[in-house]
């Protein structure tokens, strides 16, 4: 192996649809036996970016009830992902505040349908310390306390 060629696609266009990648290898002159071809190697795949990813498991999460739950990674730094669910449509807003109760950042504020929602919050733009994240929707309303840490 004589170098890395890093690649990047930008997939924005299909946001909300389901993707499905497919990686095809051909070596065109290998031989019958493959003696001449080279290999294909992927390292350090991965997804990045911020965004609203409803939770498939094959089957439609069923939210039977509000909830919020605690971040994860907690304490975190700089990125932390938080799930909530709707049992039915309703509008949703997900803030997050410091400490003195500025409103620092508005993950969602959106009309939801009914589900199991994750989303992920980077923070680099903030300092160290506590805040705190809240969600309302329709009646509903919880505040969670997460950690900052640099």
């Amino acid at each position: 192996m004589s170098s890395w060629n890093p690649y990047e696609f930008d997939i924005s266009a299909f946001a909300g649809q389901n993707i499905y990648v497919a990686l095809v290898y051909l070596h065109q002159n290998g031989g019958p036996n493959g003696e001449h071809s080279d290999n294909l190697w992927l390292d350090h795949f991965s997804w990045t970016g911020t965004g609203i990813v409803a939770i498939d498991d094959d089957q439609p999460a069923v939210a039977k009830a509000f909830s919020l739950e605690q971040n994860y990674p907690n304490p975190f730094n700089p990125e932390t992902r938080i799930r909530y669910s709707v049992p039915k449509s309703a509008n949703v807003t997900l803030s997050v505040y410091n400490l003195v109760g500025q409103k620092v950042a508005v993950l969602v504020n959106e009309t939801q349908a009914s589900g199991t929602y994750e989303i992920s919050f980077d923070a680099s733009h903030l300092s160290s310390g506590v805040y705190f994240y809240q969600l309302q929707a329709g009646e509903f309303s919880n505040v969670r306390k997460m950690l900052l840490t640099r």
